[in-house]
């Protein structure tokens, strides 16, 4: 089942700090994984038949993907003149099996303006199909201002 969210866009001022994002529930499919792993070229038996953790594994990065959009569960952030990634946390603490639900709830942590950019931070924790936590994430986004625009001050 595919979830459904109505984010809100807004500008700079008008994210909130501390805002809760999520949560996402899904189930990671072999089919998501496959995917993934075609994507990039990989052919890593951990993630289709085996690991040594038992079963087949979720690729760290399909995680890491689906937390990166958890903003857009609450906030499209309008970014006139683009947007950058400027780094990334990651945390793994405990394999996801293929074909198990994870659910990944987090909060826009801050938001600061340096260098005529506007950042945001973006904490998020994956859960397993148990509610141990998988894996921490924390990202930052730099949106850029209209270059047909006044200087952010």
């Amino acid at each position: 089942m595919t979830q459904v969210f109505k984010p809100k866009e807004v500008t700079y001022e008008e994210v909130e700090e501390g805002a809760a994002l999520g949560p996402i529930e899904e189930v990671v499919t072999a089919e998501d994984v496959k995917q993934f792993m075609d994507s990039i070229g990989s052919k890593r038996d951990w993630y289709s038949k085996g690991s040594p953790f038992g079963q087949a594994v979720v690729p760290p990065m399909v995680l890491e993907q689906m937390a990166n959009g958890l903003r857009g569960t609450r906030y499209v952030i309008k970014a006139t003149g683009g947007g950058l990634h400027a780094g990334i946390e990651t945390e793994y603490l405990k394999p996801v099996p293929v074909g198990t639900k994870v659910r990944i709830e987090g909060k826009l942590a801050s938001k600061y303006i340096r260098r005529e950019k506007y950042y945001f931070i973006t904490e998020a924790t994956i859960y397993n199909q148990q509610g141990e936590v998988a894996m921490r994430y924390r990202t930052i986004q730099a949106n850029l201002p209209d270059p047909k625009q006044a200087r952010v001050r």
